[in-house]
Protein backbone atom coordinates (compact mmCIF):
# COMPACT_ATOMS: atom_id res chain seq x y z
CA UNK A 1 0.00 0.00 0.00
CA UNK A 2 1.26 3.60 -0.60
CA UNK A 3 1.77 5.70 2.25
CA UNK A 4 2.50 9.30 3.14
CA UNK A 5 1.42 11.18 5.96
CA UNK A 6 0.00 14.80 5.82
CA UNK A 7 -1.90 17.91 7.32
CA UNK A 8 -5.04 18.48 5.25
CA UNK A 9 -6.43 21.85 3.49
CA UNK A 10 -9.90 22.02 5.40
CA UNK A 11 -10.57 25.41 4.96
CA UNK A 12 -13.14 26.39 2.40
CA UNK A 13 -11.83 29.79 1.84
CA UNK A 14 -8.13 29.14 1.60
CA UNK A 15 -9.11 26.20 -1.03
CA UNK A 16 -11.79 28.81 -3.27
CA UNK A 17 -7.91 31.31 -3.16
CA UNK A 18 -5.65 28.73 -4.53
CA UNK A 19 -8.34 27.44 -6.91
CA UNK A 20 -7.93 30.44 -8.79
CA UNK A 21 -4.05 30.53 -8.48
CA UNK A 22 -4.58 27.21 -10.35
CA UNK A 23 -7.03 28.99 -12.95
CA UNK A 24 -3.71 31.34 -13.42
CA UNK A 25 -1.48 28.56 -13.40
CA UNK A 26 -3.46 26.52 -15.42
CA UNK A 27 -3.51 29.40 -18.32
CA UNK A 28 -0.02 28.83 -19.46
CA UNK A 29 1.10 27.16 -22.28
CA UNK A 30 1.74 23.65 -21.66
CA UNK A 31 0.10 20.30 -20.16
CA UNK A 32 -0.19 20.60 -16.50
CA UNK A 33 -2.22 18.25 -13.75
CA UNK A 34 -3.75 20.35 -10.77
CA UNK A 35 -4.06 18.84 -7.82
CA UNK A 36 -7.78 18.49 -6.91
CA UNK A 37 -8.77 20.61 -4.05
CA UNK A 38 -9.99 17.57 -1.61
CA UNK A 39 -6.25 16.86 -2.31
CA UNK A 40 -4.38 19.82 -1.01
CA UNK A 41 -2.13 18.83 1.85
CA UNK A 42 1.58 19.33 2.99
CA UNK A 43 3.18 15.89 3.02
CA UNK A 44 5.28 15.07 6.49
CA UNK A 45 6.50 12.23 5.36
CA UNK A 46 6.18 9.81 2.00
CA UNK A 47 6.41 6.15 3.23
CA UNK A 48 6.13 4.64 -0.52
CA UNK A 49 5.50 1.04 -0.54
CA UNK A 50 4.81 -0.47 2.58
CA UNK A 51 3.42 -3.98 3.09
CA UNK A 52 -0.01 -4.31 4.57
CA UNK A 53 1.15 -6.30 7.47
CA UNK A 54 3.59 -3.27 8.48
CA UNK A 55 0.74 -0.90 8.96
CA UNK A 56 -0.66 -1.65 12.25
CA UNK A 57 3.17 -0.65 13.48
CA UNK A 58 3.30 2.37 11.49
CA UNK A 59 -0.39 3.59 12.92
CA UNK A 60 1.38 2.52 16.97
CA UNK A 61 4.10 4.44 16.53
CA UNK A 62 2.47 7.34 15.04
CA UNK A 63 0.84 7.80 18.06
CA UNK A 64 4.00 8.61 19.72
CA UNK A 65 4.34 12.01 18.21
CA UNK A 66 3.54 14.29 20.98
CA UNK A 67 5.70 17.34 21.43
CA UNK A 68 3.97 19.33 19.10
CA UNK A 69 0.31 20.98 20.17
CA UNK A 70 -2.14 22.71 17.73
CA UNK A 71 -1.05 25.78 16.06
CA UNK A 72 -2.29 27.91 13.40
CA UNK A 73 -0.71 27.56 9.70
CA UNK A 74 -0.19 30.58 7.07
CA UNK A 75 -0.25 29.55 3.61
CA UNK A 76 1.65 32.48 2.00
CA UNK A 77 4.01 32.80 -1.21
CA UNK A 78 4.15 30.39 -4.08
CA UNK A 79 7.18 28.93 -6.01
CA UNK A 80 8.24 26.31 -8.51
CA UNK A 81 10.61 22.78 -8.05
CA UNK A 82 13.23 22.25 -8.98
CA UNK A 83 14.07 25.69 -10.31
CA UNK A 84 12.35 28.12 -12.73
CA UNK A 85 14.37 27.29 -15.54
CA UNK A 86 12.73 23.30 -15.44
CA UNK A 87 9.69 24.15 -13.29
CA UNK A 88 7.69 20.74 -12.67
CA UNK A 89 5.96 21.41 -9.66
CA UNK A 90 3.95 24.46 -8.41
CA UNK A 91 3.82 24.77 -4.75
CA UNK A 92 2.09 27.53 -1.94
CA UNK A 93 4.52 27.91 0.96
CA UNK A 94 3.82 28.37 4.60
CA UNK A 95 4.16 31.90 6.26
CA UNK A 96 3.35 32.13 10.09
CA UNK A 97 2.94 28.37 11.99
CA UNK A 98 6.39 26.98 9.70
CA UNK A 99 8.68 26.25 12.42
CA UNK A 100 5.46 24.33 14.11
CA UNK A 101 4.94 22.59 10.77
CA UNK A 102 8.81 21.54 10.66
CA UNK A 103 8.81 20.77 14.52
CA UNK A 104 6.37 18.28 13.58
CA UNK A 105 7.63 17.10 10.32
CA UNK A 106 10.75 16.26 12.56
CA UNK A 107 9.31 14.72 15.06
CA UNK A 108 7.06 12.06 12.56
CA UNK A 109 9.89 11.20 10.76
CA UNK A 110 12.37 10.51 13.93
CA UNK A 111 9.62 8.43 15.50
CA UNK A 112 9.29 6.24 12.04
CA UNK A 113 12.96 6.15 11.58
CA UNK A 114 13.61 3.05 13.29
CA UNK A 115 11.37 1.59 11.16
CA UNK A 116 13.49 2.26 7.90
CA UNK A 117 11.33 5.12 7.08
CA UNK A 118 13.47 8.22 6.67
CA UNK A 119 13.49 10.90 4.14
CA UNK A 120 16.77 11.39 2.36
CA UNK A 121 15.41 15.25 1.62
CA UNK A 122 14.94 17.63 3.69
CA UNK A 123 12.03 18.61 4.92
CA UNK A 124 10.68 22.00 2.91
CA UNK A 125 7.09 23.23 3.74
CA UNK A 126 5.54 22.90 0.57
CA UNK A 127 1.99 22.30 -0.96
CA UNK A 128 1.68 21.22 -4.33
CA UNK A 129 -0.93 22.95 -6.60
CA UNK A 130 -0.12 21.06 -9.96
CA UNK A 131 2.50 19.15 -11.59
CA UNK A 132 3.96 20.53 -14.46
CA UNK A 133 4.65 17.76 -17.81
CA UNK A 134 5.85 20.20 -20.20
CA UNK A 135 5.34 24.11 -20.95
CA UNK A 136 5.99 26.13 -23.77
CA UNK A 137 9.70 27.81 -23.31
CA UNK A 138 7.91 31.31 -23.38
CA UNK A 139 6.12 30.63 -20.14
CA UNK A 140 9.67 31.32 -17.84
CA UNK A 141 8.83 34.70 -17.41
CA UNK A 142 4.94 34.29 -16.74
CA UNK A 143 6.11 32.06 -14.00
CA UNK A 144 8.47 34.24 -12.61
CA UNK A 145 5.84 37.10 -12.70
CA UNK A 146 3.22 35.03 -11.36
CA UNK A 147 5.52 34.24 -8.53
CA UNK A 148 6.35 37.85 -7.56
CA UNK A 149 3.03 38.82 -7.55
CA UNK A 150 2.24 36.01 -5.07
CA UNK A 151 5.28 36.97 -2.96
CA UNK A 152 3.66 38.14 -0.03
CA UNK A 153 -0.11 37.06 -0.72
CA UNK A 154 -1.81 34.91 1.82
CA UNK A 155 -4.15 32.58 1.39
CA UNK A 156 -5.25 32.45 4.95
CA UNK A 157 -4.57 30.31 8.08
CA UNK A 158 -6.20 27.60 9.62
CA UNK A 159 -5.45 25.83 12.70
CA UNK A 160 -3.45 22.40 12.73
CA UNK A 161 -4.77 20.32 15.24
CA UNK A 162 -4.45 16.53 13.57
CA UNK A 163 -2.04 14.76 10.84
CA UNK A 164 -3.07 12.03 9.11
CA UNK A 165 -1.75 8.45 7.94
CA UNK A 166 -2.65 8.55 4.31
CA UNK A 167 -2.99 5.90 1.29
CA UNK A 168 -2.82 6.69 -2.27
CA UNK A 169 -4.15 4.82 -4.93
CA UNK A 170 -3.10 5.90 -8.26
CA UNK A 171 -5.67 6.06 -11.01
CA UNK A 172 -5.95 7.46 -14.48
CA UNK A 173 -7.91 10.08 -13.43
CA UNK A 174 -5.28 10.70 -10.50
CA UNK A 175 -4.61 9.86 -7.23
CA UNK A 176 -7.34 9.08 -4.57
CA UNK A 177 -6.50 9.38 -1.14
CA UNK A 178 -7.87 8.23 2.38
CA UNK A 179 -7.26 8.52 5.28
CA UNK A 180 -5.64 5.31 7.39
CA UNK A 181 -5.56 6.77 11.19
CA UNK A 182 -5.74 10.28 12.22
CA UNK A 183 -3.93 11.59 15.09
CA UNK A 184 -4.76 14.94 17.45
CA UNK A 185 -2.16 17.24 18.37
CA UNK A 186 -2.23 17.84 22.27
Amino acid sequence: MRLFVAIFITEEEIKDRIISLQNKVNSLSGKLKLVEPNNLHYTLLFLGEVPKAKIDILKRELEHVKHVSPFDLELKGIGVFPNLGRPRVFWVSSGKGSEELIKLAKEVRNVLKPLGHKDSKSFKPHLTIARIKWLEPKSGETIRSLIQSYEETSFGSQLVSQFSLVSSTLTPQGPVYQSIKDYSLQ
